[in-house]
């Protein structure tokens, strides 16, 4: 998983089993390439990657990893997410302060020249950033990385939109909190492993699961471009009433106007291998198909 003090820091705390290590990875690249390198020693070495958000989308080395790599998907998980605005420690208490309507006075935040934010983040809090009209954003690798560079010796004033965990783990100030784009970010995660275990029903929200539907991941990747292509494969769920909880399109790499399709979808209570077996088989009469993975279908905020 990511490094410590990051939002999957936070779910892999929640979901892994007594006495079981969590190691941190820089990126979410080394992530895929530790699951596919240590599973051969450690058959039940397991990753934990954001995959897509509410408000900014899917999250493109999660993708990449996917498609390139010989990981398998075998749980969801999903995450309120809420970022803060921090910087290091006493630098609020020097700051210019201006009176809010409430009578009461706060930090200018006009005054920061630099926020560092990871890609995702920024997306997820535009609005708030964009009311800081003079600071340049510089994307990070990380959420913890964001907070750590802002304890860099600079010329100017520096800010992090990070988690409060990772802000904490800093030392640094947290001068702004929620400052997200909406009330509702939430950000779902895939626990990814080099070969997926037998299904059990152990809820991805942490409990014991007696009625999960079942959700399966797959990979869609044209070797042709037609007049209603799309529409054949969509036809394929349609007509067996299967139902689509995602669809996406990422440009294949190979060259442009090229694309490839992650789609995820229900099966019900209880997989049908066989069924499943017979749709990815008519499938591959159209496309070509990398199966992903299937998994308990995990309750989001509210279910």
């Amino acid at each position: 998983m990511g490094p410590k003090g990051t939002f999957s820091h936070e779910i892999a705390g929640r979901v892994c089993d007594r006495g079981e290590e969590i190691l941190f990875y820089p990126t979410i690249r080394e992530v895929f390439a530790a699951v596919s390198e240590r599973s051969s020693d450690d058959p039940d070495f397991r990753g934990i990657v954001p995959v897509e958000n509410s408000g900014a989308g899917g999250v493109f080395e999660t993708l990449e990893g996917l498609l390139s790599t010989d990981c398998t998907v075998c749980a969801e998980y999903y995450l309120p997410v809420r970022y803060v605005f921090a910087t290091s420690k006493g630098t609020a208490a020097k700051m210019p302060r201006f009176m809010s309507q409430d009578g009461s006075k706060s930090a200018d935040l006009s005054a920061f020249g630099v926020v560092y934010a990871h890609p995702q983040a920024h997306a997820q809090c535009s609005v708030f950033l964009s009311e800081l009209s003079k600071a340049a954003v510089i994307h990070t690798t990380s959420n913890a990385k964001s907070a750590e560079d802002t304890l860099v010796e600079s010329s100017e004033l520096t800010a992090a939109v990070t988690t409060r965990s990772a802000a904490e783990i800093c030392g640094l100030e947290i001068i702004r909190e929620n400052i997200q784009n909406y009330d509702s970010n939430t950000t779902r995660f895939l626990e990814i492993r080099k070969t997926a275990p037998a299904m059990t029903r152990k809820s991805p929200g942490l409990d014991d699961c007696t009625v999960c539907d079942i959700k399966c991941s797959i990979v869609v990747m044209p070797n042709g471009n037609y007049p209603g292509l799309l529409y054949r494969i969509l036809s394929v769920f349609a007509g067996r009433e299967i139902n689509l909880t995602r669809i996406e399109s990422r440009p294949s790499g190979d060259k442009m106007g090229k694309y490839v399709f992650f789609i995820d979808y229900e099966f019900g209570r209880e997989l049908d291998a066989d069924g499943n077996t017979k749709l990815l088989d008519w499938l591959r009469t159209i496309t070509e198909v990398k199966e992903l993975g299937c998994y308990p279908k995990a309750k989001t905020e509210g279910q």
